[in-house]
């Protein structure tokens, strides 16, 4: 077995452990999908570990996975503040999602490895460099504009109204 492979599966099984320990905490039970999905995705999809061992995408990625699957729902379960409240109603959903989310990648690295690893050890790069031209940067310009006044930045990030936010932080 690859080595990553290894410590995802043994790193897994510790995460669902301590999350079952902390079940007294009055937890969500369903933070204990996280680990266990993310552990059987490394085993059905155990193809992929051999065939992009090379890719730094692929290993920044599983440094990701490991945070997001694995250590922040033992933080959660412990009692620890991460953002998200305790009698928030739509934990399950969100788990979820990210299951979903974690299958979909998976799929996709299955889908890609066997080019991407033709890519790594092919070690010769074809860049095709945009020419001079006006068209990608006004149509940037002109999309970020239509987002920005269509309010959407306003709902996303508090950064855009910092002067609401104070306000109602302070008032609250």
């Amino acid at each position: 077995m690859h080595i990553i492979l290894i410590f995802l599966i043994f790193t897994s099984i510790l995460s669902i452990f301590s999350i079952m320990i902390n079940f007294g905490n009055q937890i969500n039970y369903w933070v204990v999908c996280l680990p266990l999905v993310y552990g059987i995705c490394g085993i059905i999809f155990y193809n992929i570990f051999i065939l992009l061992k090379k890719s730094f995408v692929f290993k920044l990625f599983q440094l990701q996975a490991l945070v997001r699957y694995l250590i922040l729902p033992v933080l959660y379960s412990s009692g620890q503040s991460i953002g998200v409240g305790k009698d928030s109603n739509y934990l399950e959903v969100a788990i979820g999602i990210m299951c979903i989310e974690l299958i979909t990648i998976y799929t996709i690295f299955l889908f890609y490895a066997k080019k991407q690893q033709a890519v790594i050890e092919k070690h010769t790069l074809n860049i095709q460099y945009i020419k001079k031209s006006f068209i990608v940067p006004i149509t940037l310009v002109v999309l970020f504009a239509i987002i920005y006044l269509g309010g959407a930045l306003d709902k996303v990030n508090f950064v855009w109204e910092l002067a609401n936010y104070v306000d109602q932080y302070t008032n609250g």
